[in-house]
């Protein structure tokens, strides 16, 4: 059972790892290691009372009224996605089950192992990025990088850099929580390559979400001896190296594009219409992720109020969203995709689902996972992995109170 679980966790950070494509889902190595293990839940597991399916209360609401959301918009719906947010659910009910299986020791083996193997996919590309040497063929499907505008960036084992930034760092939290942010010497290593990790994805998105873990780390562990001086400056060290290596800071397109904004903003008397109106003309990236939400809170006002509150049905929003941005949009996060297909009831819904799965000390996890969601659907392997993580620190959490600390 050990054995399944570390396989499960591992291979769900493995979002752009897939066998095939169906439509525009793709059936990754998970997909095809929970189908496998569905089929022993139900042979094996459940029959000889190794495992339980449970869900909590709001799952079960959640899935209900996703359901009968796309009856009542049987003309309007997307079949496809309706289908891919099911699997979702199932694939969260059966993660549900599994997580209290999962003891500290296993936890930490498992995210040891995400982070080993994102350091080293995102190492090798880089040095192959460097030297201008890019992978072709099948070696570029595990070697993967993105290139946009002419900048080269690794993306892992995901589908862009900013999506195994996250990765990484949700990775990274759930390792700190193993400790409850008490700096452990012996996890420094793997503080060590999850920050290298994100310094040379190139993310913005990425370097955000580190800066915030860090700044609660050194607060919640209160760090003011002469470890916490050296963490500190070994993280400053370490992305001094590696703009210095891969990029001068002028030229490091991280720093660049935060730099654009800031500029932007500044130049934009700090009003927000006109950030918003702008942010296109400096970074198209950012503004997928900005203007979608304020597009539909402009369509706020001319919206029957029946599909304000329940929504129009699964996948309508990528129609939608891509007619009203002339055909270039190519991402949507949580926030708007979610509310505009199944409203507020739905996504007030959905928002109980997900606190449901938060450990009582959420501050951190709550901050990072709001600003995740302007980041990826909820039809996503990486917000499954995102939903998984937060279970892995409900149980941390569980299992330090009940004084059951496993040895690693």
């Amino acid at each position: 059972m050990k054995k399944v679980n570390f396989i499960l966790a591992v291979t769900l950070s493995l979002t752009n790892l897939s066998l095939f494509t169906i439509g525009f889902a793709e059936f990754t190595i998970f997909h095809a290691v929970i189908v496998l293990f569905t089929l022993t839940v139900f042979l094996v597991f459940i029959s000889k009372n190794i495992l339980r399916l449970k869900a909590p209360k709001y799952l079960i609401l959640l899935t209900a009224y996703i359901t009968l959301i796309n009856i009542l918009n049987l003309n309007n719906f997307k079949f496809t996605s309706f289908v891919y947010t099911f699997v979702i659910l199932i694939e969260l009910l059966l993660l549900y089950s599994l997580i209290p299986k999962f003891n500290i020791k296993l936890i930490k083996k498992a995210l040891r192992a995400i982070i080993f193997l994102y350091f080293i996919n995102i190492l090798i590309t880089a040095i192959l990025i460097h030297f201008k040497s890019l992978p072709t063929g099948f070696v570029e499907k595990i070697f993967g990088y993105y290139n946009f505008a002419g900048k080269i960036r690794p993306q892992g084992f995901s589908s862009e850099p900013s999506y195994a930034a996250l990765i990484i760092a949700f990775t990274l939290l759930a390792l700190l929580k193993c400790t409850n942010f008490i700096y452990d010497r012996r996890e420094t290593i793997w503080y060590i390559l999850a920050i290298l990790s994100i310094i040379l994805t190139n993310s913005s998105y990425g370097y955000l979400f580190l800066i915030i873990i860090i700044i609660y780390f050194l607060l919640k562990s209160k760090l003011i001896s002469s470890a916490g001086l050296i963490l500190v400056a070994g993280v400053v060290t370490l992305l001094f190296i590696a703009i210095v290596f891969f990029d001068d800071l002028t030229k490091n397109y991280a720093f660049a594009r935060l730099s654009n904004i800031s500029n932007l903003i500044v130049a934009s008397d700090y009003n927000i219409s006109k950030i918003v109106k702008n942010l296109s003309l400096v970074d198209g990236s950012a503004s997928y992720r900005v203007l979608p939400t304020m597009g539909l809170i402009e369509q706020y006002s001319s919206m029957p109020l029946s599909n304000l509150l329940l929504g129009y049905g699964a996948g309508s929003s990528t129609i939608f969203f891509t007619s009203f941005y002339n055909g270039n949009l190519t991402l949507l996060g949580f926030i708007p995709a979610f509310v505009y297909n199944y409203g507020i009831i739905g996504t007030v819904i959905a928002f109980l689902c997900f606190l449901s799965l938060f450990p009582k000390e959420k501050a951190l996890l709550l901050i990072l996972f709001i600003l995740f969601l302007f980041n990826a659907d909820f039809n996503t392997q990486i917000f499954l992995f995102v939903l998984f993580i937060i279970m892995i620190c409900n149980q941390i959490e569980k299992l330090y109170k009940e004084g059951i600390h496993a040895k690693d």
